[in-house]
């Protein structure tokens, strides 16, 4: 009976993959988007109403999300500085100088923090002391944030697009294993799933590309420049573009299945989308928040602001966080786009939130690194 039991529950999770599901996220949020496929979906529970607990000033503007790992909250900052955080007080721990404007997220990989600048360089510093372990210079500007591809078969590889129009690959020590040629800038930072790398560009594509050898597998029309990155699930890429349009694409066939929005009148994408429970939620320059149907792109639900939604949302037990231009952060319902909470930061917010055992991280523009946790009961201790 057992043995039959474990069977059906095997036969059960590989039906669930093979239709997309995904297994919950780890409680830490290493990379840009939380995971490799850039999903923007974080574990555990949310519970309502927020209060700062922790404020950080940086010195200078973060354009840049937060990630945390080991405990640590990790940020780039406009003066060029990668500075790394207690997580539980906001506490600084270490500060490295690169001399140069920091727009991506850190990348968080094997005790590794993972930074591209301005200047073209990609940095990797240790976790614990903020020294240099190594850099590796392209010779363009790196704008996105870096990505891994961590499999049990083979030993991690960081991946990173710069304005040298070119998909770069490396090992943990810096060496270059492929370089990818692309007909325009790369300004986000690209998805994995599996041995796949989705991502696009200022050359109106979104391109897949192997990850073992840097070889073309798709190259798909989108006809705008790509500043987004996109999300992958169940072989499915979705992301926004400069010409107000987001879609969907079908990475096996390189097909666009469907897009929403108005090709014509509608204003950029800049956000990247968060995918869950067959919903896809993605910020707007039209000031909006939107969720569409995974399935066949159709509304769902908008939810308005006062400002530009550059901010790419975090979903987290059924709701969507994330900010905007107006200086507001935002939770709103996943199931109908309703006002759940939202607080003044008193900064415009292009950053994208990160939550982390029911604490959300959000940077402004003004520089401020804030922390938000559930409001305790009076006498319940934090």
């Amino acid at each position: 009976m057992k043995g039959l039991l474990h069977g059906l529950i095997l036969a059960i999770m590989g039906w669930l993959m093979a239709f997309g599901w995904q297994s919950c996220p780890a409680a830490e949020w290493p990379v840009f988007r939380g995971d490799a496929a850039l999903t923007g979906v974080a574990a555990g529970s949310l519970p309502l109403p927020l209060e700062l607990v922790w404020e950080f000033d940086a010195g200078d503007g973060i354009q840049g999300s937060t990630v945390v790992a080991e405990d640590r909250v990790f940020l780039g900052d406009a003066s060029g500085r990668i500075q790394a955080v207690n997580a539980s007080d906001g506490q600084l721990l270490w500060v490295f100088e690169t001399g140069d404007v920091i727009e991506s997220s850190p990348l968080v990989v094997e005790q590794l923090v993972v930074t591209g600048a301005l200047n073209g360089k990609l940095y990797a510093l240790d976790v614990s002391t903020g020294q240099l372990r190594w850099s590796h210079d392209v010779g363009g500007r790196i704008m996105g944030s870096a990505n891994a591809a961590v499999s049990e078969n083979q030993k991690p590889r960081i991946v990173f697009g710069a304005y040298d129009n070119t998909l770069h690959a490396l090992t943990l020590d810096g060496k270059p294993l492929w370089a990818f040629p692309t007909d325009g800038f790369i300004n986000g930072t690209p998805a994995i799933s599996g041995q796949q790398a989705v991502f696009g560009g200022c050359d109106a594509k979104l391109h897949v590309v192997d990850m073992n050898g840097g070889t073309e597998l798709a190259s798909i029309e989108v006809e705008s420049y790509v500043a987004a990155s996109p999300a992958i699930t169940g072989g499915r890429a979705y992301v926004g573009h400069y010409g107000g349009q987001l879609l969907c694409a079908d990475l096996a066939t390189g097909k666009v299945l469907w897009t929403y929005g108005d090709e014509e009148e509608g204003d950029a994408f800049f956000a990247s989308p968060a995918i869950a429970q067959e919903r896809v939620v993605v910020g707007c320059r039209d000031r909006k928040l939107h969720c569409v149907n995974a399935a066949d792109g159709s509304e769902v639900w908008t939810f308005s602001t006062r400002g530009d939604v550059d901010s790419s949302p975090t979903l987290c037990d059924g709701k969507a966080v994330f900010g905007s231009r107006d200086g507001r952060l935002y939770v709103v319902s996943l199931e109908e786009g309703a006002l759940l909470w939202s607080t003044d930061t008193g900064s415009p917010i292009i950053a994208s939130p990160a939550v982390v055992n029911g604490t959300v991280f959000v940077a402004t523009e003004a520089g401020q690194v804030l922390a938000f946790q559930s409001r305790k009961a009076e006498g319940e201790s934090p």
